[in-house]
């Protein structure tokens, strides 16, 4: 990650982080639905039970995995948001521990940009090419 104080003219560069895990609906879910069905995942085994976790807008917590059949129970509207319905194909990320930080405490109201560059074994992006967002603190 690449992040610095808007129209400042140096990045600082914090390494480390790795892409977190996820999943893809299966089936839509509406308010009340608990156990989710997903799609397209792997390493299910490798997430904590008691974990935050992201569909949409809505924080969930993990509150059970069954690897065999790729249904994960949840706790649902954690952290101040509130159960929404969601559709099939939605992406459900297992973020929590997947965060990284440039480990620097803003002032509120400061304008921050940050670049996410992603990197394999054998390449990484041109830091030019990545996306630049900016946040507001």
């Amino acid at each position: 990650m690449l992040s610095r104080v808007k129209d400042s003219d140096q990045f600082i560069e914090s390494t480390g982080g790795a892409f977190c895990l996820y999943g893809v609906l299966s089936a839509d879910i509406d308010y009340l639905t608990k156990t989710i069905t997903l799609a397209n995942y792997s390493m299910l085994e490798s997430i904590e039970i008691g974990s935050a976790a992201l569909i949409d807008n809505e924080i969930v917590r993990v509150d059970s995995i069954n690897t065999t059949n790729g249904t994960v129970t949840l706790g649902r509207g954690c952290v101040d948001t509130v159960p929404t319905p969601h559709s099939a194909g939605a992406l459900v990320w297992f973020y929590d521990g997947f965060e990284l930080t440039d480990a620097i405490e803003y002032d509120t109201g400061l304008m921050v940009e940050a670049k996410l560059v992603s990197h394999t074994l054998t390449e990484q992006l041109d830091s030019s090419k990545a996306h630049l967002d900016t946040i507001t603190m």
